[in-house]
């Protein structure tokens, strides 16, 4: 068994975006923070899937040129290969798990 805090862990830009809880070989675990107006650039993962569950805001998250407003408690799996991106374009923070698993 593995344990993790979560707040003992840094975000990957000191303030907001990711930080993982876990992060093992085929396996990733995490939480990510959005301020208003801070965005994930657009990507994609040639060998791993990556699930979203929002738990709070409702940005913009776009897969493969398609965008759409998510909602609170909305999840999405995003496929091997999808290009996307999160903007929050709102007055209000985005908090989001999320989780990576290779194909």
């Amino acid at each position: 068994m593995k344990f993790s805090n979560e707040k003992t862990l840094k975000f990957k830009n000191e303030t907001w975006g990711s930080k993982y809880l876990f992060a093992e070989d085929g396996c990733v675990f995490g939480l990510a923070v959005l301020r208003p107006g801070d965005e994930i650039q657009a990507h994609l993962h040639e060998t791993e899937c990556e699930v979203f569950y929002f738990t709070k805001g409702t940005p913009i998250l776009t897969v493969d040129g398609i965008a759409r407003r998510v909602e609170n408690n909305d999840a999405f799996l995003v496929e091997a290969g999808e290009t996307h991106a999160i903007k929050n374009d709102t007055e209000s923070e985005v908090k989001f798990t999320l989780a990576k698993f290779k194909k």
